[in-house]
């Protein structure tokens, strides 16, 4: 079954691949950052249990921090939110699946890009296999 964390892994290591020269960041960013750098939250996170199925959605959000010193900032923002629409494209791999990169959409604000995407999945229940009946004794009257 993937879960939440299975997504936001599978991002990390895609940003990890497609954008190597850009550190990512794990942590707090309430805590401090160093810059150029990034980091993936996931938000609006909503999985519904359906009888048989789970339905899944999410918000995939991705902050770039560029370089305050850098005097071509505007430029690298650019840059890098080309990169971002071009790494995510319109499928995001996770394990075996392929999910829709739904409403992608990019916004800078305060010098700080944020690109985010929804996805929306749905997936069995795993039900639990119970060992099938070997023997079956009846006690009663037939009929």
């Amino acid at each position: 079954m993937i879960t939440p964390f299975d997504i936001k892994l599978a991002v990390n290591n895609l940003l990890l691949e497609k954008i190597p020269s850009v550190p990512l960041k794990a942590q707090d960013v309430s805590k401090g950052f160093t810059r150029p750098s990034m980091t993936v939250e996931l938000d609006d996170v909503k999985i519904v249990t359906l009888e048989c199925q789970i339905e899944m959605s999410l918000t995939v959000r991705t902050f770039y921090f560029p370089d305050l010193k850098d005097n071509e900032k505007s430029i690298d923002v650019l840059t890098m939110q080309f990169l971002l629409a071009q790494t995510y494209g319109n499928k995001v791999y996770v394990a075996d699946r392929a999910f829709n990169v739904n409403e992608p959409n990019a916004v800078v604000t305060d010098g700080i890009l944020v690109h985010e995407f929804n996805t929306l999945f749905y997936q069995e229940v795993e039900e639990e296999e119970l060992p099938m009946i070997e023997t079956l004794v009846y006690n009663g009257e037939w009929g």
